[in-house]
């Protein structure tokens, strides 16, 4: 059985009285600072979800209107929304969760009525109240068949300021706090808290009979300062390679040393080509078929001695100019060069998890 069936006077009117004509007023009734009041587009549209939920509900769709339920109270406080979703849940089998949330709901009303800045419809309030009230009384019977969990607080947790238990999210009146609190089967959240302490949080799995939070003490919660990380230090910075002065020791050396072999290469060529183009003429004139330089040994020829003279030329320049080369590259190798960073990577701890230094070493 809902609250439509137990509303007093006309319980649709006085329904719809409440969505929409102090819906806009109780939508974000519960005082909060200024940095935390609801934008008015939220207001808007929180309003929109709520009668359309209102209407699916009214009309048998009670997952679907339940749903919108709960997604208009995300969008904007409203203590008309928090009624009709205690309505919902008692419909849909839930009733330790609807006692909670009327319980708390009733609170917050009282709270309101009690201060006499609120600018909310005293009516309105009374009528909201009547319905959450005549929904407590449909349900009570149904609360003695479920189990329950009991708030166990010692004196001097009791005395802690502006102590606060909620289960499942909703605030237990301090009349409540060790008496036996009836909820639905299966797990729940308690939960003890007060300013500056750590909160005594419990987990509990409730099938039947009863379930203890014993809280004797709240430990005191000081939030660790920030530590800043140290800064980074700078990034080495790559010189470029210096280059090499050709009037060191070693300049001088390696420029003589490829002077040498390029010229040694350069005259080993030349003569080494005048070496066979005198050898092929000498050959067609004065050799038997085959024959090179006639090399019977039956003769001596001034022109071949001199041509001889060319390949032994040849000969010399080239094996000066390798060895040109050679000690060029020897030099080159023993020479002091410039070298940029080493490829060797070396990972150091840095600013913690999640973080590392990479130093790149090498000589500049």
């Amino acid at each position: 059985m809902t609250a439509s069936h137990v509303r007093r006077r006309d319980s649709v009117n006085v329904r719809y009285l409440l969505a929409a004509g102090a819906c806009s007023a109780l939508l974000g009734s519960l005082p909060a600072p200024a940095s935390a009041q609801t934008p008015p587009d939220a207001n808007a549209n929180a309003k929109t979800t709520f009668l359309h939920g209102l209407d699916l509900k009214e009309h048998g769709d009670l997952p679907g209107g339940c749903a919108l339920l709960q997604a208009s109270l995300a969008l904007a406080p409203s203590l008309s929304a928090r009624y009709e979703i205690a309505d919902c849940q008692a419909a849909l089998g839930a009733p330790g969760a609807a006692a909670l949330r009327l319980t708390e709901l009733r609170a917050r009303i009282a709270a309101i009525l009690a201060d006499p800045s609120s600018t909310i419809s005293r009516s309105s309030l009374e009528d909201l109240d009547a319905n959450a009230e005549a929904l407590e009384s449909v349900l009570r019977p149904r609360l003695e068949h479920l189990p329950t969990v009991v708030i166990a607080l010692s004196d001097d947790v009791k005395k802690m300021a502006d102590l606060t238990v909620r289960v499942d999210g909703m605030r237990i009146d301090p009349s409540k706090w060790g008496a036996a609190i009836a909820v639905d089967a299966g797990p729940h959240t308690t939960e003890v808290t007060a300013p500056g302490k750590c909160a005594s949080v419990a987990r509990i799995e409730v099938r039947s009979g009863s379930q203890t939070h014993s809280v004797t003490r709240l430990e005191d919660c000081v939030l660790q300062p920030a530590t800043v990380p140290p800064p980074l230090p700078p990034a080495p910075v790559a010189r470029p390679p210096r280059p090499l002065s050709p009037l060191t020791p070693w300049g001088i050396g390696l420029g003589a040393t490829l002077a040498v072999g390029f010229s040694g290469a350069a005259l080993g060529l030349g003569y080494g080509v005048a070496f066979l183009t005198a050898r092929s003429s000498y050959n067609e004139q004065n050799c038997p078929k085959g024959a090179v330089l006639c090399k019977d040994g039956t003769y001596s020829d001034p022109q071949r001695t001199d041509i001889l003279r060319l390949r032994d030329a040849e000969t010399g320049f080239l094996v000066a100019g390798g060895a040109g080369f050679v000690a060029a590259g020897l030099i080159y190798l023993g020479m002091p060069q410039a070298r940029g960073p080493s490829s060797a990577l070396r990972i150091s701890p840095g600013l913690g998890p999640g973080h590392a230094m990479i130093e790149i070493s090498g000589a500049f």
